[in-house]
């Protein structure tokens, strides 16, 4: 018998010895009252055991034309009922092999399953790479302005308040009058102080920026981590529940070598 499926990749052939009772009455021979035997009939003997003899046999099994009825009727039953049978993960979309068994088939499916959690993350990583690098050079130049601004400042603020404090001390303790000199040097200290002050509002404006950044940077950086735990939980497949997939041979790959009467020892 052929198992044959371009869908599931298999191609197997099995041979199956089945016997069933004989019986009196209008249903001589239930194939499905039969059990499959691991022989070969060439292994059967053709005498009974020493001090063996056979059992007379049903009416049914004396008529020859019964046997081609029920060679027909034992290719319908295992047409329907002796199907392949196969595991399918739905996740990975694989197939179990020809005799493997469901532990086997769920220890490949690991294997399976973690080669492509690594192609999925992979693809996660080109696809953010370009996005992460350009907002951390953004937030390294905003670090950068920030410290250059924030030295800037207090050299500024450091010569205002030397520059005022000069132009003070000029005006109250020198020994001449007060001239258009010493209030002119007054004026300007007094400008330069303004400015310091006022190169304190770039400092908050670079923090600011900075912030933004790295508010932008922690989000992308959240969207990723989501991303990562989808695709983790996606290939897991460790308690999968597997599918049951039914190969069933067709009739024409269907071949009854033999039907015949045997008796069993009891």
């Amino acid at each position: 018998m052929l198992y044959n499926s371009a869908k599931y990749g298999v191609a197997e052939t099995k041979t199956f010895t089945i016997v069933a009772p004989l019986n009196e009455g209008p249903v001589a021979l239930d194939w499905s009252q039969g059990e499959i035997l691991d022989i070969d009939l060439r292994e059967l003997d053709q005498e009974p055991l020493p001090g063996a003899y056979f059992e007379d046999c049903p009416s049914a099994a004396a008529n020859p034309r019964n046997y081609a009825s029920w060679q027909k009727l034992l290719s319908q039953y295992v047409r329907k009922e002796l199907a392949l049978r196969l595991f399918s993960s739905p996740t990975l979309k694989t197939v179990s092999q020809v005799g493997e068994d469901e532990a086997e088939f769920r220890i490949r499916l690991q294997h399976l399953a973690r080669e492509e959690r690594d192609k999925a993350l992979e693809t996660l990583r080109k696809k953010y790479a370009s996005k992460i690098n350009v907002l951390e050079d953004r937030q390294r130049r905003a670090r950068q302005a920030l410290e250059k601004k924030s030295t800037q400042a207090t050299q500024k603020k450091m010569d205002a308040a030397v520059s005022a404090g000069a132009a003070v001390l000029g005006a109250l303790f020198g020994r001449k009058a007060m001239s258009r000199t010493t209030i002119y040097r007054a004026s300007t200290a007094v400008k330069s102080t303004t400015r310091a002050l006022q190169s304190g509002e770039g400092i908050a404006q670079a923090e600011e920026t900075l912030k933004s950044v790295e508010a932008q940077l922690a989000e992308l950086q959240f969207e990723v981590e989501q991303e990562v735990e989808k695709v983790s939980e996606k290939y897991n497949v460790q308690d999968e529940q597997l599918e049951d997939v039914q190969i069933r041979a067709t009739s024409t790959n269907i071949a009854v070598h033999f039907v015949g009467l045997a008796w069993s020892s009891k």
